[in-house]
């Protein structure tokens, strides 16, 4: 711990969240450019109206989705994830490699119970018409999307589309996504 004395002023400077010993007042010119005046973060937006529609989905959260997706394409060979959890059931992504895929995993009844009164016969229908397989090699349906046959936004809105057709999903609260480093906001 250290402790300072700093000109008075309404909001000194201070080391931000990505720096060393963040939120320590710091007024070092050399940290001008990088320094915070702020006297408390600001939480995030909320999560913007969606009006429940696949299509609202994408465009809130199309950009995201296709940017994991082409992280994961990126970094085929590398041993990396991510989930698209929306609190009712998740879709989980990585890379495969040979062949180059993307592999993702749609959650079944069988890796959480409570999703059997969720998982109708008509929507586990369009988790096969969506080309996912059965539960059995892995505890959740699953498919491979071939990693040079198919861009990030398409399987990003196949993506969505399956949260909100299968789970429900409307985004009324906001889409957790969860990677090898951690949950990102």
């Amino acid at each position: 711990m250290r402790a300072a004395w700093v000109a008075s002023e309404p909001c000194p400077p201070r080391n931000g969240y990505s720096q060393n010993l963040a939120g320590m007042i710091n007024d070092a010119p050399e940290m001008a450019g990088f320094a915070l005046h702020a006297c408390a973060y600001v939480a995030a937006p909320a999560a913007a109206h969606v009006d429940g529609s696949t299509e609202a989905l994408f465009d809130l959260y199309g950009a995201r989705v296709g940017a994991e997706i082409q992280r994961l394409r990126v970094n085929i060979d590398g041993d990396i994830f991510v989930v698209f959890d929306a609190g009712i059931g998740y879709v989980q992504c990585h890379p495969d490699n040979p062949p180059a895929v993307i592999n993702c995993e749609a959650q079944s009844a069988d890796s959480w119970p409570a999703l059997a009164a969720i998982l109708t016969p008509d929507r586990i229908a369009r988790l096969h018409a969506a080309g996912y397989t059965d539960p059995g090699r892995v505890p959740n349906y699953w498919k491979n999307y071939p990693a040079d046959h198919v861009d990030d936004q398409t399987i990003a809105r196949e993506l969505l589309t399956l949260l909100h057709d299968v789970y429900g999903y409307t985004g009324a609260q906001p889409l957790k996504v969860e990677t090898e480093a951690g949950t990102a906001p």
